[in-house]
């Protein structure tokens, strides 16, 4: 029995960690801490505006409250700062959100007036140090208290986008940074839409752009779902922003698809992340649920909203939401039982409102994370409603384990397809590739 626990025990830790190295294989080694230095604070020298991370201020959606040099940022990639901005909650409450900022040092060579990349990160956590521009010099952070590991997993890609010319800004999304007013609302599909889209109005005034300047979403998995949000409310919440193209890859646009697959994977602990961003206001649901839950399953919920997602897959990486609650149902048990659940997560599905401008949606066909049917049933529901859209399959071949190979491997395969695609919207002589009808 202790030999079969053993082995047990050393399976499960390798997997975690092979996980843990996939989010992490393009990152630079974060430095030590002793040789880095803060940015300086909004309100600080240097800095515009002096309003703090999620304070509730009077001021316009994209309203830019500050802008703050990254001091050690990586030098020779672009001249990289640190930004506060306005926004609004799904609820129409007034917020603010804090991303960065890179300005290339490179001319832009492409068609047209220089662009404005928006990248809507992938999953990083739901502890206050997990946002993108918390990270030290951009890279990395640890927050010894709990644990927590920040690893900022897309920065070589914001910087590759950078060297091509294109400005890039990255939101931190709404909670995701010190002293937020609330906690992440991990894929509330109304918060992600509009701290992306509020991320590309600010960036376009902190580079005194005209309000027309052309502006490209980038965004994986939750980055996928946030960008495919952003784009299908731009009419209603950002009609001023001039949006060209929409790469959306990997979205979790149902999740009532997606919960039982991501259960028991690597990275299962996002369920959690879920549960604790309802708890904020949408009680009816989250009350639906952990009624369902034992005391071990109630504590789960608290100590990941103290984690990024390297530490929560280590601690919690291959559990089965089984194991929280009473009677042994799953979370997708509940959500079967449950109506104020299903219309809660029916409420976060996109999708459903029409797209105004063009869009390459990419799925892994065996995608371990999240599933590959609910991404094309998204990309056909814009289809039918007017969309000019591309879908691409990635056939990265299976494999097994839940550890999220096939989910993140078509973010690399993709990276210059989806370049190639948001580039060529920029340009009015080329034909914006739709396949609808023929995926």
């Amino acid at each position: 029995m202790k030999k079969h626990l053993k082995h047990h025990f050393w399976k499960n830790t390798a997997r975690t960690l092979i996980c843990t190295l996939l989010l992490s294989t393009t990152v630079p080694t974060v430095a030590q801490a002793g040789g880095l230095t803060e940015a300086p604070p909004a309100g600080a020298a240097g800095a515009v505006g002096g309003a703090g991370a999620g304070a509730t201020v009077p001021a316009a959606p994209g309203t830019l409250l500050s802008k703050s040099p990254v001091t050690d940022a990586i030098p020779g990639l672009g001249n990289a700062f640190r930004i506060t901005y306005a926004s609004t909650t799904t609820e129409g409450d007034p917020t603010t959100v804090t991303g960065f900022l890179i300005e290339p040092t490179t001319a832009w060579q492409g068609p047209g007036p220089q662009p404005t990349l928006v990248m809507a990160p992938g999953t990083r956590g739901q502890a206050e140090i997990c946002g993108p521009s918390g990270a030290r010099s951009l890279i990395g952070d640890f927050d010894p208290k709990y644990g927590s590991l920040n690893i900022n997993y897309e920065l070589p890609q914001a910087y590759a986008a950078a060297a091509k010319g294109l400005r890039v800004v990255m939101t931190d999304y709404m909670g995701l940074q010190p002293h937020a007013a609330q906690i992440h609302r991990y894929v509330n599909t109304l918060d992600a839409a509009h701290a992306v889209l509020d991320a590309g109005r600010a960036a376009l005034k902190a580079g005194d752009l005209p309000p027309n300047s052309p502006i490209l979403f980038y965004g994986y998995s939750q980055g996928g779902g946030a960008v495919a949000a952003a784009a299908e409310n731009l009419p209603d919440y950002a009609p001023d922003l001039n949006l060209k193209g929409s790469f959306a890859g990997a979205p979790p646009a149902d999740l009532q698809e997606v919960i039982p697959v991501i259960d028991g994977t690597a990275i299962m602990g996002v369920l959690a992340y879920a549960l604790g961003g309802m708890r904020i206001r949408d009680h009816a649901a989250y009350e639906a649920v952990v009624k369902y839950f034992n005391p071990h399953g109630l504590e789960v919920i608290d100590q990941v909203a103290h984690t990024c997602v390297p530490d929560m897959a280590a601690r919690f990486g291959f559990k089965s939401t089984r194991e929280f609650t009473t009677d042994g149902s799953n979370f997708a048990d509940i959500m079967a039982r449950e109506p104020e659940v299903r219309a809660y997560l029916e409420r976060q599905r996109i999708g459903k409102k029409p797209l105004s401008t063009p869009m390459l949606v990419v799925s892994g066909r065996y995608d371990d994370i999240v599933p590959f049917a609910q991404a094309r049933t998204m990309a056909e529901n814009f289809c039918k409603s007017g969309g000019q859209v591309f879908f691409f399959t990635d056939e990265t071949l299976p494999v097994p384990g839940g550890i999220g190979v096939n989910h993140l491997a078509p973010k690399s395969n993709t990276w210059q397809r989806a370049m190639d695609y948001l580039i060529g919207r920029l340009d009015p002589a080329q034909e914006v590739p739709v396949n609808c009808g023929a995926f």
